[in-house]
């Protein structure tokens, strides 16, 4: 009897610590997931000026969008992959294409970028991955996470419903894309 209970016991801590490490390997994009957005809650959000693309007036009198910064910022995070920096920076040219017209221009000098009809600045207007412009956040809340092979899916409750793919790079977890479903 006493074997018995012995034996169940040890099989019971058996595959509760291989279910434990499984949890780890699987929470792995969500731990990145939950340090990406402390990092940007905490350095960032606060802070529009940062995590946007520069507006600056040309000697031209022309407004511009210089991503410098922002994508710099992006890299050294390293939370981000190659393509996901990569769709940051054609999404600032694209913007940067739309603004350089005289009526954009004259839009957004009259009342900034919600002024300016471009679906393709539309980023400038809101926070892209919370679904936010502004309101108080904290914390994003994980929803759901979903691993197959190289790619992940973790889906967070921000001031929106926000999706994020991740991919495996090596050993390391890298955002891939960040959107509202």
């Amino acid at each position: 009897m006493k074997y018995n209970i012995l034996i169940g016991l040890i099989c019971f801590l058996f595959f509760y610590c291989s279910s434990k490490k499984q949890e780890n390997k699987k929470d792995a994009p969500s731990i990145v997931v939950e340090k990406f957005y402390s990092w940007y809650l905490d350095s960032l959000y606060e802070n529009g000026k940062i995590n946007t693309p520069d507006v600056v007036l040309t000697k031209d009198s022309v407004y511009r969008l210089d991503g410098t910064k922002f994508i710099s910022l992006l890299r050294q995070s390293e939370f981000f992959s190659q393509s996901f920096i990569q769709d940051q920076q054609n999404l600032i040219q694209r913007c940067d294409d739309d603004l350089n017209n005289s009526d954009a221009q004259k839009m957004y000098k009259e009342a900034g970028f919600m002024a300016v009809e471009s679906r393709n600045c539309s980023f400038m207007n809101y926070f892209p991955w919370i679904g936010g412009q502004g309101e108080e956040i904290k914390k994003v809340n994980i929803i759901s996470s979903k691993i197959e092979g190289d790619k992940a899916k973790i889906i967070v409750k921000a001031i929106e419903t926000v999706s994020i793919e991740l991919l495996r790079d090596n050993t390391k977890w890298k955002i891939e894309k960040i959107y509202i479903p």
